[in-house]
């Protein structure tokens, strides 16, 4: 069986591939719920696409993490946040100041001066209301995440995994408290946003890297029981689960779950499998590299509603011109700054194609909760 874990083969081509699926999802998701007026499965989407990348980025950050840790015996944060910035950055800025131009013109009022400002200092999940903003939530989630994270793996790295398991058991049951007794608001989107409600959603990908390289062959073995087209329908199903019934308390570690067995039995599948192939193919990799563009520009055509822009928030018209903006971002703006990013690699291995498509293939997707 393959080595999954070797430097020199850590690019998953399949992994981009189901970054593009996600972010389809999400796409699907808003489309169905704001231009098709459609809730339930198809609205609930969204979310499925959103528990896809968390695990799929905590899998992707947690490996490059264990790989430099295990080549130089240490963790570079300097360069870990320099290649974060150079990442993110330039495109949610762009974005950011877009928006600042239409509001200043009077094409976009949802959002306050107060959404914005929270949007570049990454607490969007905490404070600010607005739609053309409110997709943001999940990158300032990711992003507050990661201030920990790389300390944390680092201090743990012998006894990730128990640690990892103890953290997920702990805010499973912090949140389930929280929601059977009514501790918070879920029409704020607190419970869905709050990064000491949602902390685990990522986790679960960085546990997947953890055990793949300690204990890879046997958890290999148990891939056929996770196959994405039992689990995935499974996501689906979990993530339109209503927080006033019976296991509404439980709703957002179930999704977590599912999202996890997707992405594991993903990593996992071999070359000559369908899915492998499917997820690996062009077209599914070209959409997994223009996502995080097209998870900012979609945001303002389908989502947002006022002030009108006609036919520009119109079906397909809406889909059209989210798709040429995130097409301009990441060739005119992404992809220059990508390049720099070798000069921060992890290790000398990393300045090779691997760890360069496994950040990229890091960068948040989002949507509002259901």
């Amino acid at each position: 069986m393959r080595d999954l874990m070797s430097s020199d083969r850590g690019y998953y081509p399949q992994l981009d591939g189901l970054r593009g699926v996600a972010i389809a999802l999400v796409i699907v998701g808003h489309l169905a719920h704001f231009s098709f007026g459609r809730n339930g499965a198809w609205a609930a989407s969204a979310s499925v696409g959103v528990s896809l990348f968390f695990a799929l980025s905590g899998f992707l950050i947690t490996n490059i993490l264990l790989e430099e840790i295990k080549s130089s015996g240490r963790i570079g944060f300097r360069n870990f946040y320099v290649r974060r910035c150079l990442r993110l950055l330039p495109a949610l800025f762009a974005f950011l100041v877009a928006m600042t131009v239409l509001k200043l013109a009077g094409l976009f009022s949802q959002d306050a001066w107060t959404s914005l400002a929270a949007s570049v200092l990454y607490v969007r999940n905490i404070f600010g209301r607005g739609d053309g903003t409110g997709h943001l939530w999940s990158l300032s989630l990711e992003e507050q995440f990661y201030v920990t994270w790389p300390l944390l793996l680092f201090l743990t790295f012998r006894r990730g995994e128990r640690i990892t398991i103890v953290i997920l058991v702990a805010v499973a049951i912090w949140r389930a408290t929280a929601v059977h007794f009514r501790l918070v608001n879920e029409a704020t989107g607190a419970l869905y946003e709050r990064p000491w409600f949602r902390y685990d959603a990522i986790l679960y990908g960085c546990w997947i890297a953890l055990v793949l390289r300690t204990r890879r062959e046997s958890w290999q073995r148990a891939a056929c029981w996770f196959h994405p087209l039992v689990t995935l329908p499974l996501l689906v199903v979990a993530s339109a689960i209503p927080s006033s019934s019976p296991v509404g308390p439980f709703s957002l570690t179930l999704q977590a779950l599912l999202a996890m067995a997707v992405t594991f039995s993903t990593i996992v599948s071999a070359p000559t499998s369908i899915i492998y192939r499917a997820l690996a193919s062009a077209p599914a990799r070209f959409l997994g590299h223009i996502s995080y563009s097209l998870y900012l520009w979609q945001q303002p055509f389908i989502v947002v509603r006022t002030p009108s822009w006609g036919g520009l928030r119109t079906f397909p018209l809406n889909l059209a011109a989210a798709f040429a903006l995130a097409l301009f971002s990441y060739y005119v703006i992404e992809r220059p700054f990508l390049a720099l990013k070798s000069r921060f690699s992890a290790s000398p291995a990393a300045t090779h194609r691997p760890l360069a498509h496994q950040e990229r293939a890091a960068a948040p997707i989002s949507a509002p909760p259901s």
